[in-house]
């Protein structure tokens, strides 16, 4: 077996991954990443990037067909799937060739393959010329996560759909399709079909849409969903799965009734699970914690003094900006330099319609510890950017210490809630307060002004709403 010898191996090409990869460039680390999904991931090649790209494209689509509804236009919307996915792939594709030129910039030598740990700081890269062992003073291991499976309904691409599969459009545009998970990625794409004009069926255990995230927030949601035609299960389990001759029919059951849903295609998007099984861990002498995690500290770093681990494979929450930030200080670690996470709190986005966003401290999560709060909150209706681009649907609310006035924690629903959590986020980082905020001159008109409206709110000083 050949050799190849490093400073850093990185395994696993995702958001963590291709970041330790750079970082450790950068720092001028002789580095080998191993990856076999190829560069960028299950974020950049099914995930976050070819939803947002679907996403856009429909949202165009549909707001063709409401002009045309309104008498503003003329004439029908018709959709070429095939051209919608080509698009989409090839804004992945250009991402993937800058993630590409980017290794190459940077020294990083890229072995496409899987990899699996033989032991301390050894790696055996499995080529199509045959097996490398490639050593390495430090590993970080960024292998991922994968869909978790139902065995009830167990994924082939034709009638039952992982979300990779839903992404590609596979056999065209179905009639009809049922989601079986009403978490954010279900919802995503629950959304682009049925921009696509297809009628779906969400069907979630849980007693709500996205569990976790704050009812006032996910209800915005659900209207729109409604609007929209898509039916929504709360509350409600898939007990069987049949096949039929033109789809699949599941048997459905909420509080101990039971009904049909009948769908061309099933999309399966209950969770993700991390990806370590395979990858020689507990033969390394790795301990892998419950769940299939690896547990980690603030430098990333296992039990193992020469094992890193970043993204999906360290636990919740599993997003791709947390993976970066992790990836990073991953890097530095490895390479010897004095690094730590310092992330205070991690925000989470969900581009539905509308978009949904969160940093901090819920209120939901306020109340089953007891925590008293401060609370403010903006509704879009009286947002100027939004009611002149027709959005005036959700609000901004923050969460703020009652004693300190130090912000605690921010929810959105509405256009924008994506980019404006950053403000929010770095708020709540930098231990800012209500006052600070206020004091803080926003542009006009601008959905931002929503996150500054809502701590004067908090205050009992907004402007463009009465205060309470």
């Amino acid at each position: 077996m050949s050799e190849v010898a490093c400073k850093v191996l990185v395994l696993g090409g995702g958001p963590a991954g291709y970041t330790a990869a750079i970082r450790c460039g950068q720092l001028g680390v002789p580095t080998v990443l191993v990856d076999e999904g190829g560069l960028g991931g299950v974020c950049l090649r099914e995930g976050c990037i070819p939803s947002k790209a679907l996403l856009a494209a429909t949202k165009t689509v549909q707001h063709a067909r409401d002009l045309v509804a309104s008498g503003v236009a003329s004439g029908e919307v018709r959709i070429d799937a095939a051209r919608l996915v080509e698009s989409k792939d090839r804004t992945v594709a250009g991402l993937v060739a800058g993630l590409h030129e980017l290794m190459k910039a940077n020294k990083v030598k890229v072995l496409r393959c899987r990899g699996e740990v033989l032991g301390r700081g050894r790696v055996v890269a499995a080529l199509p010329d045959g097996p490398v062992e490639c050593r390495a003073d430090a590993v970080i291991v960024a292998t991922g996560s994968a869909p978790i499976d139902l065995p009830l309904l167990p994924v082939d691409g034709d009638r039952v759909l992982s979300s990779s599969h839903a992404l590609g459009l596979r056999g065209g545009v179905p009639e009809t399709l049922a989601v079986v998970g009403g978490g954010y990625i279900g919802l995503e794409l629950a959304t682009v079909y049925a921009r696509l004009g297809t009628r779906v069926t969400v069907v979630e255990m849980k007693d709500q849409l996205m569990p976790g995230t704050d009812r006032d927030l996910v209800l915005v949601v659900a209207q729109r969903l409604k609007r929209a035609g898509v039916t929504v299960l709360t509350d409600t389990g898939v007990v069987s799965a049949d096949r039929s001759a033109d789809g699949m029919v599941l048997a459905v059951e909420r509080r101990g009734a039971r009904q049909e849903v009948r769908a061309d295609r099933v999309l399966v998007s209950v969770g993700r699970r991390p990806v370590t099984a395979g990858a020689g861990l507990a033969a390394a002498g790795v301990e892998v914690g419950p769940g299939g995690f690896l547990e980690v500290d603030d430098r990333m770093r296992t039990r193992a003094d020469w094992l890193f681990a970043a993204g999906d494979v360290t636990g919740a929450p599993r997003l791709a900006h947390k993976a970066h930030a992790e990836g990073e200080v991953a890097a530095e670690a490895a390479a010897g330099h004095p690094a730590s996470l310092v992330a205070r709190v991690v925000p989470a986005v969900a581009f539905t319609e509308p978009e949904v966003a969160t940093v901090g401290l819920t209120e939901t999560a306020a109340k089953a510890r007891g925590i008293e709060v401060l609370r403010g909150r903006f509704p879009f209706a009286a947002l100027g950017r939004a009611q002149a681009e027709d959005a005036g649907i959700g609000h901004a609310k923050v969460l703020a210490d009652p004693g300190s006035h130090a912000i605690l924690g921010c929810g959105i629903a509405g256009g924008g809630a994506g980019e404006v959590i950053a403000a929010a986020t770095l708020a709540i980082q930098k231990g800012l307060t209500l006052e600070d905020v206020d004091a803080t001159i926003h542009s006009h008109p601008t959905y931002a002004e929503a996150f500054q409206e809502a701590c004067r709110a908090a205050l009992g000083k907004a402007i463009h709403v009465v205060n309470r």
